[in-house]
């Protein structure tokens, strides 16, 4: 993520600095390999830094916006308690998750019907079940590289 607001700030002056400063609370709400809090703070801070250069273009000098970090965590949380019917949802595809693979872990997304198809004919399955021995029996990185090579959307886990 470092990399991504680093890169920005050629476009926006000191975007990683703003980015940081516009999410104000600390803690940890959520942990996993992937880190979803800092993508989160990261994506509403650079909105933010957005919103604040655009109201400096248009004369508004004063202007300060600023989101607090539990608000932050509140919204990108919020599908895990949306209910349809008094049922939860599901938030990721059967085929969409973290799974084993002969060396570690591997991140797939398969939420829509053409990400599954590229993951299913990467490692030459037909149906869901299929996956997780597919996977099993790969490195992450020939797992990755074979997926990637179909258009499909995968990732080690390091």
């Amino acid at each position: 993520m470092q990399e991504i607001l680093s890169a920005l700030d050629g476009l926006l002056p000191r975007a990683s600095e703003h980015a940081a400063a516009a999410v104000h609370g600390s803690g940890r709400y959520w942990s996993g390999p992937l880190d979803v809090q800092r993508l989160a703070v990261s994506g509403v801070g650079l909105a933010v830094a957005g919103a604040q250069q655009l109201a400096r273009t248009m004369g508004h000098r004063d202007s300060v916006i600023t989101a607090r970090l539990p608000e932050v965590i509140a919204a990108f949380g919020s599908v895990s308690h949306l209910r349809l019917g008094g049922q939860s949802l599901p938030g990721f595809a059967p085929c969409s998750g973290f799974f084993p693979v002969s060396d570690g872990w591997l991140r797939t997304h398969a939420n829509y019907p053409h990400h599954r198809e590229r993951l299913f004919r990467a490692l030459d399955i037909t149906h869901d079940d299929a996956l997780a021995p597919a996977l099993a029996q790969l490195t992450g990185e020939q797992a990755e590289s074979r997926i990637v090579a179909e258009s499909g959307i995968a990732a080690l886990q390091l």
